[in-house]
């Protein structure tokens, strides 16, 4: 592993509380995932089959982007956090069931809706306030059922499990970490509660960075996911715990997986221009992994087969796509933000699809009578073999 991971192994353990009770990542499970230099591959050789699902608007709350895409049995959560600054709950023929629109200072009301989740049952919407300090809680007719305090200041937060939860900071010594002696640290893990149990992830680089350094953090399918910034592994997130579960070895190209704490503004930029990085973040379903680079500042695609373990690069580029192309979506697969019935699943913004809609009106008649500015539509995508021949 490179320099970087130790340094996260050591931070980690030594400023958690009662670290003999936790588990231990031992990377039991670690798969390497070896990144080469090779020719994009058509995106649409791994498309099997697309399904589209407008989202329906009730005229008063248009959805501006699209922050968290989640998915429970009967229901579809959209929270657009910086635009609308509302959560939207759909139906699976993407009617529109509830908006929750609570701006203010009063009960039951955020000022910032930071993050948006739901609880690990999936029964409830949690939407931290980070201005407002809590985490408050809707059903999913978006009834406001409570809310709980939190102490300190966070970005991002995933549920382990009903009593664990997992939260990223922005690394500045908050008043409420350093009550706790937690200050500095990256990852706080807390009880479902919000209080705070242990930390870890010791911030390096200060409080005002030249560069963003936060890591990446993701649920997928009950599975909490974290990513070191400039780190070359995503660890998969236990009860005060990381275990490895993807190294991204990205050596052969060239890749950057440490970045020295006292770097320049300048420095720093111009090492991202002439460099290659793991995001941190990624996205799977039961076959696939989908990685995201940044390769000289330009976003460029992995996807992993997992049964055959082969890693393959792909492209927007249209010389590549347009002789192979199956459907007008092909490409959108790149920008996949959830997992959804085993299927990556986009979000492809109206005013997008009316500029080609002549070349998928016939194959998506559900798409008729789409506006500039009607919401977004999603996009399921069922994956197949690349190498397989139909």
């Amino acid at each position: 592993m490179k320099k970087l991971i130790v340094i996260v192994f050591c931070c980690f353990f030594l400023c958690c509380r009662d670290s003999s009770d936790k588990e231990n990542g031992t990377g039991e499970n670690l798969t390497t995932v070896t990144i080469v230099p090779q020719e994009p591959f058509p995106v649409a050789k791994f498309i099997e089959d697309i399904r589209v699902l407008p989202l329906e608007s009730d005229g008063k709350h248009l959805i501006g982007a699209v922050d968290n895409l989640l998915f429970t049995r009967e229901r579809i959560v959209v929270s657009d956090q910086r635009l609308s600054k509302c959560v939207y709950i759909f139906d699976y023929d993407g009617k529109i069931k509830a908006v929750i629109d609570r701006q203010g200072r009063g009960p039951g009301e955020y000022i910032s809706p930071t993050y948006t989740t739901l609880t690990p049952d999936s029964s409830r919407i949690a939407i931290y306030d980070n201005l407002g300090s809590k985490v408050l809680f809707f059903d999913l007719e978006g009834r406001f059922l409570e809310h709980k305090e939190v102490s300190f200041w966070f970005s991002e937060f995933e549920y382990i499990d009903k009593d664990h939860v997992v939260c990223t900071t922005y690394g500045a010594d908050d008043p409420g970490l350093k009550k706790a002696d937690m200050q500095g640290n990256l990852m706080i893990f807390t009880d479902g509660d919000f209080r705070i149990e242990t930390g870890g992830l010791r911030n390096m680089y200060g409080e005002h960075p030249n560069f963003p350094f936060r890591p990446e953090l993701k649920k997928i399918n009950g599975d909490v996911f974290l990513t070191p910034a400039f780190s070359d592994t995503v660890y998969k997130v236990g009860t005060g715990s990381l275990e490895p579960y993807y190294h991204v070895d990205i050596s052969a190209i060239g890749g950057v997986t440490h970045m020295d704490a006292g770097i320049s503004r300048d420095e720093y930029e111009d090492l991202v221009d002439h460099n290659n990085f793991f995001s941190g973040r990624f996205l799977e379903n039961d076959s696939f992994a989908l990685f995201i680079f940044t390769e000289n500042r330009e976003i460029k695609e992995r996807i992993f087969d997992k049964r055959t373990q082969k890693v393959y690069s792909l492209t927007r580029d249209g010389k590549v796509n347009n002789p192979f192309r199956i459907s007008w979506f092909d490409v959108d697969l790149l920008q996949s933000k959830s997992i959804c019935d085993n299927r990556f699943v986009a979000v492809v913004p109206a005013y997008y699809l009316l500029m080609g809609y002549s070349n998928c009106a016939d194959d998506y008649p559900q798409l008729a009578g789409l506006k500039e500015e009607s919401n977004p539509v999603l996009v399921f995508y069922k994956l197949k073999d690349p190498d397989k021949t139909d």
